[in-house]
């Protein structure tokens, strides 16, 4: 993609069509709160479907729509830029201090 991000996914379950889920250590070290992304997947075909109703570089929240109480489990992808490289640019100058070395190809 073009940015240098951070991302970590798993899965979690509705209770009474709500959920929490607390991001991991590792993430919420390196992600930028500012650009968070959530993605979610509903486990079941009874879904009324989900939305998430708050977001940040620890934690977010989803919620049944329609008022559902669902009792299913989603999976859930969250995504971020890292911090300290909000303003990367994937395509520099070429001869910029920051322009990307070609690999090496070993034989």
């Amino acid at each position: 993609g073009p940015e240098a991000a951070a991302y970590s996914r798993g899965t979690a379950r509705l209770v009474g069509g709500r959920a929490e889920v607390t991001l991991p250590e590792h993430f919420m070290a390196v992600a930028s709160g500012d650009n968070v992304t959530v993605l979610v997947t509903p486990l079941s075909a009874m879904s009324q479907g989900l939305a998430v109703v708050q977001k940040s570089a620890s934690q977010f929240a989803v919620q049944e729509l329609h008022g559902g109480k669902g009792e299913y489990e989603f999976d859930w992808e969250v995504k971020a830029s890292r911090k300290g490289f909000e303003d990367f640019a994937v395509i520099r100058p070429k001869g910029s201090a920051q322009a990307a070395q070609a690999p090496v190809e070993q034989k």
